[in-house]
């Protein structure tokens, strides 16, 4: 399928996406942002396929390996025009995004064969083994422990809030391979088959009701030599490439902000949200605007305006859920809008505590002197 998106600039190919979409997307899930929900992974799969077929998946991955040679610039435009459209553009960041991009980076040519073309199709689902019970989203804090045995390893430990955890296949994790490397120093990342003799997955009831996240718990579990992605000892440049990967495929939440604040707007004009609900929707629509223009800047701004705009998509999520379910006392106690509020304050916590981006903002952005160090580290 190259021949059918080579040769395009980022805004042709813009507009060819677009109409791609408007003719094939009648059937896809609506769009479920950066993990699949278990309810839709059927259609999900399903729709990843299709995407596939068409050369829509790794628009910017080398053709040896399945993608369309292109940039990264139109895959941004790709991820843009599906939440325009509605629909997700793969079946979930940790695979198609994570995963993929830090195989491509630091992976063999074996392992990149190994799992790249079932990252393209669907055919296995990746979850994030990376915080633990004692760390949080400290990551240099990691102690989950992972000893040479033979030519492979035995991976022991402990890892929380892993989304899809308990329907993933495969994992990507960071495990702590130097036990007397102080920080990130002694760790290494690794690729974990999640149905290996001693992985054990434990679903995390939420708030909501729901059990997307899960602990998970290694009891002795062996991995063999390919399991280590790049070399051993360099995981923390693994994992921070690959969350540098995470937050630039933010703009695409920006969008979805975008077109919500749009919709309150819109509702202005029926003169159906009163005084309150109107300042709220400016205040949106103000918002959502200012982020368009940051993510515009990155390139200029560097990594650090990756974590502003995570920061300004969590905090203006929260705030279009408080919007919808303040419309009504119903709506507040019950009801869609009702979950969607509990769920969002999730978005301030996953891929980076709101309180990490403001560190990173402070020292990278800003100049400010490094956050002390706890006590004893």
């Amino acid at each position: 399928m190259a021949s059918t998106w080579a040769g395009l600039d980022v805004e042709q190919f813009r507009v060819a996406a677009a109409d791609w979409l408007a003719r094939h997307s009648a059937g896809a899930p609506g769009d479920y942002g950066a993990i699949v929900p278990e309810a839709q992974l059927g259609p999900a799969r399903a729709w990843q396929r299709s995407l596939a077929r068409a050369g829509l998946v790794g628009l910017h991955w080398p053709p040896a390996w399945g993608g369309q040679g292109l940039t990264p610039g139109h895959t941004a435009a790709w991820l843009e025009e599906c939440a325009r459209a509605g629909v997700p553009p793969f079946l979930n960041m940790v695979g198609l995004v994570l995963t993929a991009e830090a195989l491509l980076a630091y992976g063999t040519d074996d392992q990149r064969a190994t799992h790249l073309p079932a990252l393209r199709t669907g055919e296995r689902l990746w979850c994030q083994l990376f915080s633990e019970p004692d760390a949080g989203s400290d990551l240099a804090a990691v102690r989950t422990r992972a000893r040479r045995s033979g030519d492979g390893w035995v991976l022991e430990g402990e890892k929380v809030w892993t989304s899809n955890g308990h329907v993933a296949d495969w994992g990507i994790c960071l495990a702590r391979t130097d036990p007397v490397g102080r920080a990130h120093a002694g760790l290494s990342f690794f690729l974990v088959d999640m149905r290996a003799p001693g992985v054990e997955v434990r679903p995390i009831r939420q708030i909501t009701g729901a059990a997307e996240f899960d602990q998970v718990a290694f009891g002795a579990v062996h991995l063999p030599a390919a399991g280590l992605l790049g070399e051993e000892g360099a995981g923390w440049r693994v994992a921070m490439s690959t969350l540098t990967h995470e937050r630039t495929h933010i703009g695409a939440s920006a969008v979805r902000l975008r077109l919500r604040a749009d919709g309150m707007a819109a509702d202005l004009a029926t003169a159906t949200v009163g005084p309150v609900g109107a300042d709220r929707a400016a205040g949106q629509w103000a918002a959502s605007r200012a982020l368009a223009a940051l993510g515009a800047q990155q390139e200029r701004l560097g990594p650090a305006a990756a974590s502003l705009m995570k920061l300004g998509v969590a905090r203006q999520t929260v705030a279009a859920s408080r919007a919808a379910a303040d419309r009504s006392a119903a709506a507040l106690l019950d009801g869609p809008a009702a979950a969607e509020l509990l769920g969002a304050v999730a978005g301030e916590i996953a891929g980076g505590t709101t309180q990490v981006q403001k560190t990173i903002i402070g020292e990278r952005l800003l100049g400010l002197p490094r956050e002390p160090a706890p006590a004893g580290r």
